[in-house]
C-alpha cells in the first residue's frame, strides 16, 4: 500500500479502512479497477479490453501436467456452428495458477464432435465452463447444448454474471493490482493470442462498455467462462416457502 498512502497511514489516526482490509480489497481487485474505484483517479480510456496481455509475460510453455500433478483440468467453451465452437482446455494449480495447455477451434461443426475432444484428454476434466445461453433448447434435437455435455458424463458450471464483471475476472488473472500474474498460455493456442491481443471497443466511442464482435471474442469468451466459474463458482440454494395452508415446501 505504500505507492497509496506514502506512508500516511502510520501517522494519521482516524482512518475509515483497516490496512489489512485495504491489502484484501486491493488483491481482489484489477490495475484500471483499483486506480478508478479506489484511488478515483481518472481512467485511461484504451481501446484494448485486454491492455494488461503482454506476450513477453503471458505466453510462455504450459505443458500439460503429469498424472502425479494435483492440478485439476478444466475447461471453457464458447458454442458456435457458423460462427466458431471454441474449447479451452487449461489446469489450475494448488496455487490457483491457471495454464492454458491446448485451444480448439472448428466452425461447422457439431458438439458431439468436441465432447469426443473431451473424452479424448488422459486426464478427467472436473468441469466445463460455458454460456449460460446453452440453457436454450434446440429446434432441432430438442435439447440444449449444456444438457447434451451434461448426459455426455461432464460437469458444466454456467455462471450468470454482467459482461464488465467476467472481464475483470479475467483481467485480475493477467495482471491484479497487487502486480500478480495468475494466467498463462501455451504459444501453440494461437487463436486464443490474437484474440487477447485483438479484442477491443468500438473505435471512437468512448462511452461504449460492449466489446466489438468482430471474431476476436469467441476465444476470449470461452477463456471468460473459465475464469469466471472457477473464480466465482455458482451456488444453488434451496429455500424453504410457506404454501398457505400452515406447510413449508
Amino acid at each position: 500500500m505504500l505507492p497509496e498512502c506514502a506512508g500516511r497511514a502510520k501517522r494519521d489516526d482516524g482512518g475509515h479502512v483497516a490496512i489489512d482490509d485495504a491489502i484484501a480489497m486491493k488483491k481482489r481487485s484489477d490495475e484500471e479497477g483499483w486506480r478508478s474505484e479506489m484511488l478515483c483517479e481518472r481512467p485511461a480510456r484504451r481501446g484494448a479490453v485486454y491492455p494488461e496481455f503482454n506476450r513477453e509475460i503471458h505466453v510462455v510453455a504450459c505443458p500439460m501436467p503429469d498424472g502425479k500433478s494435483d492440478a485439476r483440468i478444466i475447461c471453457g467453451m464458447d458454442f458456435g456452428f457458423r460462427s466458431p465452437m471454441v474449447l479451452l482446455v487449461a489446469s489450475v494449480d494448488e496455487g490457483g495458477v491457471i495454464r492454458i495447455h491446448e485451444e480448439h477451434v472448428a466452425r461447422e461443426t457439431t458438439l458431439n464432435v468436441f465432447v469426443d475432444k473431451l473424452r479424448g484428454f488422459p486426464r478427467r476434466v472436473s468441469w466445463v465452463g460455458v454460456d449460460p445461453a446453452g440453457h436454450q433448447r434446440s429446434e432441432q434435437t430438442g435439447y440444449s447444448n449444456i444438457t447434451f455435455l451434461r448426459q455426455s458424463g461432464f460437469v458444466v458450471q454456467s455462471r450468470r454474471a454482467e459482461l464488465e464483471f467476467g472481464l475483470r475476472a479475467v483481467r485480475r488473472r493477467l495482471y491484479s493490482a497487487t502486480k500478480e500474474v495468475m494466467l498463462f498460455v501455451d504459444p501453440s493456442c494461437s487463436e486464443l493470442i490474437r484474440s487477447l491481443e485483438g479484442y477491443a471497443y468500438a473505435e471512437g466511442d468512448a462511452r461504449s462498455v460492449q466489446p466489438v464482435k468482430d471474431g476476436h471474442d469467441h476465444a476470449a469468451d470461452a477463456l471468460r467462462y473459465l475464469v469466471l466459474n472457477l473464480d466465482h463458482p455458482y451456488r444453488e440454494q434451496t429455500k424453504l416457502y410457506w404454501n398457505g395452508y400452515g406447510g413449508a415446501r
